[in-house]
């Protein structure tokens, strides 16, 4: 059990630490794309593009994300609500 414990903080502190890389990785991506169009492009306005991208894909991601969550609320069983259903319903018939 020690041994498993073990794995699984040293798998979920190597997990977190990618997780980190990844995102570091994509920080760099975005000064790349900026660095590039600053190459025909004053420094600004490159700057400026790139936040501008990122602040449209950001909101573009907000939205889907906060449809899919209005569709997916209230999180009810429905299978559960039926099956209950189905049991109340045989519980108050009458046996014969």
């Amino acid at each position: 059990m020690k041994q498993k414990a073990g794995a699984l903080g040293l798998g979920a502190g190597l997990l977190a630490a990618a997780a980190l890389l990844a995102v570091l990785a994509l920080g760099f991506l975005f000064a790349t794309v900026a660095a590039a169009l600053a190459t025909f492009l004053p420094t600004w306005l490159a700057l400026l593009l790139t936040t501008a991208l990122l602040v449209l894909l950001g909101a573009i991601l907000g939205l889907v994300g906060r449809a899919s969550v209005r569709k997916g609320t209230p999180p009810l069983p429905q299978q559960a609500i039926t099956e209950a259903k189905r049991t109340t319903e045989a519980i108050k018939e009458p046996t014969r």
